[in-house]
């Protein structure tokens, strides 16, 4: 395993999976890492978000992996959209 780090959004659906094709990955993100976070993320269940009312929605989340010494983490946060 190589050290390095990816950052990527991704959609999480009403149904606490990660909704296809709503991902993008942000700039210097490793492209080994990379691979590996689309392989993995198919697998991946979330507890859906919700608003008032307990309404599940999607939510935007920004995903950080970083590998350093063989050893990964994984940091989830909401994310802001992307300006433009």
């Amino acid at each position: 395993r190589e050290d390095g780090e990816v950052r990527a959004r991704i959609v999480v659906g009403t149904d606490g999976k990660v909704v296809p094709g709503l991902l993008e990955f942000l700039p210097d993100s490793d492209p080994t890492l990379a691979e590996r976070l689309l392989e993995v993320l198919p697998q991946w269940r979330f507890r859906p978000a919700e608003r008032v009312g307990r309404v599940r929605v999607r939510q935007l989340v920004l995903v950080t992996v970083r590998s350093k010494d063989r050893h990964t983490s994984v940091d989830l946060q909401p994310a802001t959209r992307p300006e433009g």
